[in-house]
């Protein structure tokens, strides 16, 4: 019964396009460093909830996730456009990362994926 629902439950992911992919500590370490960059000086405190948080996540779908709190971050510092075009350089470091049913829910920070096609922004 176990590989039946173990079964069941891969394909349901397949079919969501939701397969995990191979975690990687120093793609992950790179994405983090990449967005923790992003911030100015005074944001980078130690203590900073953002960074914090930027801190925790342990992979890639975490740090996907975080991209929407390090997008308010930015707009309210320095604007919406400076904001998403922040987001839209850590794009390429998340792809084959993370699935591509994420890449095309996107928010803010909106993807470009396989074929050129532009994923939703806010």
């Amino acid at each position: 019964m176990v590989s039946v629902r173990s079964q069941l439950g891969d394909s349901i992911k397949a079919m969501l396009g939701l397969k995990l992919l191979p975690h990687s500590p120093e793609a992950v370490a790179a994405i983090r460093r990449a967005m923790l960059e992003m911030l100015d000086e005074q944001d980078q405190h130690e203590h900073s909830p953002l960074v914090i948080r930027l801190h925790q996540m342990h992979d890639a779908q975490g740090l996907w996730h975080a991209r929407v709190d390090l997008y308010a971050h930015l707009c309210q510092r320095h604007g919406a456009d400076h904001a998403m075009a922040c987001l839209d350089r850590l794009t390429p470091l998340f792809r084959g990362r993370i699935p591509w049913a994420m890449f095309k829910a996107a928010g803010p920070g909106g993807t470009t994926g396989p074929k050129g096609q532009r994923g939703m922004r806010s």
